[in-house]
């Protein structure tokens, strides 16, 4: 039996992107490069996220269209606990 991953990969990679600071706001345009994900997949990872109360979102500015938005990004208490099971169930075992 195969056993089906929590989150996708992309919502993987922008967690331990957050993970590595936490309690810092990030903003969209290092987190695109930070994960190599582009504007619309990194955009709709983080409504993902934000959806179920894994991160907190800030927009302190509007973009132009095509590019990235002023929006900041950082985990929740919640979103910071299930980054660090879903990070560690992600990493297979060495050996």
């Amino acid at each position: 039996m195969t056993l089906r991953p929590e989150f996708p990969a992309p919502v993987l990679q922008v967690l331990a992107a957050l993970w590595e600071q936490p309690t810092r706001w990030q903003d969209s345009a290092t987190l695109a490069r930070q994960t190599g994900l582009p504007p619309e997949r990194l955009q709709a990872t983080m409504r993902f996220l934000a959806a179920r109360g894994l991160t907190q979102v800030t927009q302190p500015g509007k973009a132009h269209l095509g590019q990235l938005g002023g929006e900041r990004y950082r985990l929740t208490a919640d979103g910071l606990a299930r980054a660090v099971i879903a990070l560690a169930g992600a990493v297979p075992p060495a050996g």
